[in-house]
């Protein structure tokens, strides 16, 4: 049933009025805290979609250059400020533990690469710096240099560095700077033997995001992505990028692809015309028109037409060949798909005569698993393959046998990278719930894996007393989900757990296993942390993805509930013990979990979720997001997206759990607006007496980056609000 508030509009007239809560927190807390929601006016708008009247209550909030809206958002932060630190400063045990848990590491690596003459390159932060700082070596044995500390970039100003990429030599280095919150970056070149420094090459370019940085096979320039200059909060916020290719010598900007450059190609103003150059022996590059879709309209050039004012893209393939990835080799193309093919198969045709209806099958389709990455080296071809989402393993292809190469260690995740065709080693990268990162150099000689990880810790490979269960368990409509259980051994099914659910389920993302600090945290205090590989990802192909997309996302949040009563069923928890976590997308299957089935929840979290749906279209980027889920400008999909806006299905005078919604107001991909409107409503609408928080980061973007004490307290707080909210007898208010 959807939320519309005609009757309430005729009752109240123009009146208005947002309820002011006395709450009375659950049997087992010492004491009831009071709740004086802050006000907001509310300026009623209607809108007609199709013939129907949609009554949006808090428009208002939208405006984020409204004072009284700002004011509004300040203040709901200083509530759930306020709220949380009443809580026996146990916020502060667990990001004193995450520290010391992060602390065993000695430092944090992030970034590290490695080019073909062995040189290493990487972001190192200690425990008591606040940004990492970029190091050198020259080979694997030997110390780290210092090669640039951000703290020292013009006169101290406050940036990170957020992407780097080394020349194919290792003798030059692009570093992306940030500020904090920002996403967009400046560029400085380093060159490594002359230790010079460019300074300002870009002030608008997305490296990170939108393919990185492409060096040519010389040397002499790269290509990166340049954004228009524009606000966070703009609804043409990454309109009109372009490719750029950047000469060294000259200091010249060319444009390479663009809407602009490009007419002839019917560009939308949303697309990313983005230049991909990922092998230094490539012979063509690649004319990706992308988005967050997994599919692109491609096309392709030779590396001469640098040379010329205009390249001359010739057409590829569409995006209706479901192809993933793609390599070039010698005149032939090897690409990924998933058409005819869900779980993906790995094909071949030629370049000059292609072929997509009937390409050369070099690895057919598995029946249980999913290929999901390759890469080619002069030893032959390599994949991967997933299982459930949960389970990946390395295969070898080469002279026509296929071959598995057994790892260090069982992994639920693994990367691999080759740094082309005739790379002499193949990059690995390997992890797990309980398994902490692990680097490898793949030596084709010896069958062996050598170690190559930067950093050295001292955390242990395994966690003997931890136990992960994989499952999978019936939906609504008899559809077998994945479910990954993650608990402390011996516990009682006794329905007594607090037990945290997470799931994602949109643009076919796989939640793959990943070793994170914050888990052992949370199994600590004896809680279960479960995984919920949920339609719309891709965790079994891409038929699993197509069936929580658009109009088939109502699955995606019933597979969740699904999820959540096998465990209630089977004794894991109960009811009253039992939290969502939603993030960024993911707030969709949060949000309409708790709204379709809110007696379920004990407790929600939003981590910069996206909750009004038919709204996000107008956001930030919200062109882009139409991809994705759907647009109110069509009828079909307009229906679609009112169905999975959690704003618009909240329903007065029900009993909806206790919720923390975390939200940044420099967020450009979920504008802080759609979880605002969510919590104004769900504030006045919830009979429940369990509080609705909402905290308002005014610095930091969609993330935190690599900001590590904003993690520590963002995970901090979302275990404290849980196990207080589940009764844990130390997390209740003094």
């Amino acid at each position: 049933m959807f939320y519309f508030d005609a009757l309430r509009i005729q009752l109240n007239s123009k009146y208005w009025m947002i309820v002011i809560f006395n709450l009375s927190i659950i049997s087992s807390c010492k004491k009831s805290i009071e709740y004086n929601y802050p006000k907001i006016n509310m300026n009623y708008a209607t809108t007609n979609y199709h013939g129907l009247d949609i009554i949006d209550k808090f428009r208002d909030l939208e405006n984020l250059k409204d004072p009284n809206v700002i004011n509004w958002l300040n203040r709901q932060d200083s509530l759930a400020e306020k709220t949380l630190n009443k809580l026996n400063n146990k916020r502060e045990q667990l990001i004193a533990f995450q520290k010391q848990f992060d602390k065993n590491q000695e430092f944090k690596i992030s970034w590290q690469r490695r080019t073909a003459n062995g040189t290493y390159f990487f972001l190192k932060q200690r425990f008591d710096e606040k940004y990492s700082k970029l190091y050198f070596r020259s080979s694997y044995e030997v110390k780290d240099s210092l090669v640039f500390d951000p703290s020292t970039y013009k006169n101290g100003t406050d940036c990170k560095i957020n992407y780097i990429r080394p020349d194919w030599d290792g003798n030059q280095i692009v570093v992306s700077l940030s500020k904090p919150g920002k996403e967009i970056s400046e560029l400085m070149l380093i060159d490594l033997k002359t230790k010079k420094k460019i300074f300002d090459i870009s002030s608008n370019a997305a490296p990170a995001s939108l393919e990185g940085i492409r060096w040519l096979s010389d040397n002499s320039g790269f290509i990166y992505q340049r954004t228009p200059k524009f606000k966070n909060n703009d609804s043409s916020y990454f309109h009109n990028t372009k490719a750029i290719l950047y000469t060294i010598a000259s200091k010249n900007h060319k444009i390479l692809f663009s809407r602009a450059t490009h007419p002839e190609l019917n560009l939308k103003p949303e697309d990313f015309p983005i230049v991909s150059y990922n092998q230094r022996d490539d012979q063509y590059l690649s004319g990706i028109v992308a988005g967050p879709t997994p599919y692109a309209d491609t096309y392709y050039a030779n590396i001469n037409e640098l040379n010329n004012s205009k390249i001359n893209w010739k057409f590829l393939f569409s995006k209706q060949e479901k192809i993933k990835k793609h390599i070039y080799k010698e005149d032939s193309i090897l690409f990924l798909t998933s058409k005819g093919a869900s779980n993906f198969k790995i094909c071949k045709t030629s370049l000059k005569k292609p072929n997509f209806a009937n390409p050369i099958t070099m690895i057919p389709e598995k029946k249980n698993e999913v290929i999901t990455s390759m890469a080619y080296t002069n030893h032959g071809l390599f994949y991967t393959t997933l299982k459930n989402g949960v389970l990946e393993r390395l295969f070898r292809f080469s002279n026509n046998k296929e071959t598995e190469i057994e790892l260090p260690q069982i992994s639920g995740r693994v990367i691999i990278h080759s740094d082309g065709l005739h790379s002499t080693y193949l990059q690995v990268i390997t992890t797990g719930w309980t398994s902490p990162f692990k680097r490898y150099l793949y030596d084709f000689r010896d069958n062996r894996f050598i170690p190559n990880d930067i950093s050295t810790n001292n955390i242990s490979n395994t966690f003997g007393d931890i136990q992960v269960k994989e499952l999978e368990i019936e939906s609504h409509d008899g559809t077998m989900v994945p479910l990954s259980i993650i608990h402390n051994a011996g516990i009682k099914m006794d329905g007594s757990n607090p037990t945290l659910i997470r799931g994602y389920g949109s643009y076919g993302s796989s939640i793959k296993p990943t070793f994170y600090p914050s888990t052992i945290t949370w199994l600590k205090e004896g809680g279960i942390l479960v995984y919920a590989h949920v339609r719309g990802g891709g965790e079994k192909g891409n038929d699993w993805y197509e069936d929580g997309y658009k109009t088939a996302k109502p699955n995606t949040w019933k597979d969740v509930i699904a999820c959540t009563e096998y465990l209630i069923n089977k004794g894991y928890t109960s009811k009253d013990k039992t939290a969502i976590l939603g993030s960024s997308a993911g707030g969709i299957l949060m949000g309409r979990a708790i709204t379709e089935r809110p007696d379920l929840y004990r407790v929600a979290i939003g981590d910069v979720p996206s909750m009004n749906m038919i709204r996000s279209e107008i956001g930030s980027n919200g062109s882009n997001s139409v991809k994705e889920f759907g647009s109110v400008k069509d009828s079909i999909e307009f229906r679609a997206l009112l169905e999975m806006d959690s704003y618009h299905n909240i329903e007065d005078n029900t009993r909806y759990p206790a919720v923390l919604i975390a939200s940044s107001y420099n967020d450009y991909r979920v504008p802080v607006w759609s979880p605002a409107k969510f919590v104004a409503r769900l504030q006045e609408a919830t009979i429940s007496n369990k509080p609705v928080l909402f905290s308002v980061d005014f610095e930091s973007g969609h993330s935190t980056g690599n900001n590590k004490m904003k993690m520590y307290q963002k995970y901090a707080d979302f275990y404290t609000f849980i196990l207080w909210q589940t009764g844990h007898p130390d997390y209740q208010p003094e």
